[in-house]
């Protein structure tokens, strides 16, 4: 959710970002240095936030855009998010851990995102905590996505503010394009980190009426039920559909009749 708020903030900021005038103009000296934003979760323990903090100052520098100042115009910010967190079934247990580390190249005084990328990881430990830090250590500062991530918000930035200076055809052209960007990003934050989804959005996931849904429950499909709430995993009913496919073959036993139920 904190990531939804975030672009949903800079979706509403991006609107008042194109009345800028010739002071505003900005050259690729300007442009540098870009400062990394430390990165905050209640999700991961230990030093695993200071040593992806410090990753990504790395390659900051390591593409040329190192900073020593707190006054940059423009910032990386990660946000990190703890998809899914599974036991395994060996004994001793052991815990597979998934993260995504979001990445935004911001311009800081127009509250514009110039760039942004998705890193994912995984990571097994004897515990879910430990399993998640070593997921969030992985990341890399040679990582190719770090590498794009920062080639393209430097990119974007020349290119957005050379934009400025044309006529109002372009400016609305432009102005469409982060628009765009900003409702990528929340379309895409709001289907790919949810790992559970109530029963309008489970119907949408899986491309059926909302009745099928219920129609597939009282066949047996798993569902959460929290103080009366039903809330459908996407992963759990991925799985139960794949339980119940067939081979092209003739089977001995009757298979148990899906169907998808008509609004």
């Amino acid at each position: 959710m904190k990531k939804i708020r975030f672009l949903l903030f800079a979706f509403l900021l991006v609107l008042s970002s194109f009345g800028i005038n010739a002071q505003e103009e900005l050259t690729e000296t300007q442009m540098i240095p870009v400062r990394v934003i430390m990165p905050t979760s209640n999700d991961v323990k230990g030093d695993a936030m200071t040593i992806l903090y410090n990753r990504l100052n790395q390659a900051v520098t390591l593409n040329g855009l190192g900073s020593s100042t707190n006054e940059s115009r423009f910032l990386i910010v990660p946000s990190v998010t703890v998809v899914s967190k599974s036991a395994t079934s060996s004994i001793p247990a052991q815990f597979l851990a998934e993260v995504e580390i979001s990445l935004y190249f911001v311009d800081n005084v127009n509250k514009v995102i110039l760039a942004q990328e998705i890193i994912t990881k995984k990571a097994m430990d004897n515990n879910d905590s430990a399993a998640v830090s070593k997921a969030v250590k992985s990341v890399q500062a040679r990582d190719p996505k770090l590498k794009k991530l920062i080639s393209l918000g430097k990119s974007h930035a020349v290119q957005y503010y050379k934009a400025l200076e044309s006529d109002e055809q372009q400016e609305t052209e432009i102005k469409t394009y982060v628009l765009n960007v900003v409702r990528d990003a929340i379309k895409q934050a709001t289907t790919s980190s949810k790992p559970y989804l109530n029963r309008k959005e489970i119907a949408k996931y899986f491309g059926v009426a909302d009745s099928t849904i219920t129609y597939w429950a009282s066949l047996g499909m798993p569902v959460a039920n929290i103080d009366g709430r039903k809330l459908y995993g996407k992963a759990s009913i991925t799985a139960w559909l794949a339980s119940h496919e067939m081979p092209s073959q003739k089977q001995n036993k009757k298979p148990v009749t899906m169907g998808v139920v008509k609004d």
